[in-house]
Parts: structure tokens; C-alpha cells; sequence
């Protein structure tokens, strides 16, 4: 992760930060403020990090994104990448708020990998 002077920050100090903005993300502060793809990212970030949020908090960002999702649908890349860090993070994802694994792997077929 970078600062605003363009310097890396450590793992530890990105872990931080991201928990602080996880706290931001919550039903109870601002999460109805958040897009899907602003969710996705945040799950992404955990993953990478190897930091998995709080039970409470991903069932909350999983209830939001299948909210957004049932009003607009998400784009293939964000599904897909959403799905991926899911499954980093240890969580079944297939029936909570993605398409059967069929469809997924169809779709993924149409576009290729997404960035890591």
C-alpha cells in the first residue's frame, strides 16, 4: 500500500489502516455510503493481506453487496475477484451472493484472469 508521499508502508501498518477503515465500513457508521466495487476492494485488500475482518463485519459487506447486486448488477471482474478473495480468506462464496460456479467459470472464460 502507498502513502501520500509515494513510499510503501509496512504490512503491519497497512493492516492497520485497514482495520480502521473497516471500521468506517459498518452498518453502524458508513456503509450504506460504500459501492459494491469499494466493498469488493475491501475484502480484496484482507485478503491480500492475510487479514481476515471480523465475522460480524463480512456479514454485513455480504448482506450490502447483495443488496447493490440485486439493484444493479456487478461487473464479471469485480464478481470474479470478489469469489477469489472469498476463498482466500476461507470463506464459501457460491449461493451467498455469486452466481453457481458454472456461471462463474463461464464468465471468468470471457474475460480472463483478473489482476492479483
Amino acid at each position: 500500500m502507498g502513502t501520500t508521499e509515494g513510499e510503501s508502508c509496512s504490512p503491519d501498518e497497512a493492516r492497520a489502516l485497514l482495520a480502521h477503515l473497516s471500521t468506517l465500513a459498518t452498518p453502524e457508521r458508513y456503509l450504506s455510503d460504500f459501492s459494491s466495487r469499494q466493498l469488493v476492494t475491501l475484502v480484496w485488500a484482507h485478503a491480500k493481506l492475510d487479514s481476515r475482518p471480523p465475522d460480524a463485519t463480512l456479514a454485513s459487506w455480504r448482506d450490502a453487496v447483495r443488496e447493490a447486486d440485486s439493484q444493479r448488477q456487478m461487473q464479471i471482474a469485480d464478481r470474479l475477484n470478489l469469489e477469489r478473495s472469498l476463498e482466500r480468506l476461507g470463506e464459501e462464496c457460491y449461493g451467498f451472493w455469486l452466481p453457481a460456479k458454472e456461471n462463474a467459470e463461464e464468465d471468468a472464460q470471457k474475460i480472463g484472469d483478473p489482476p492479483q
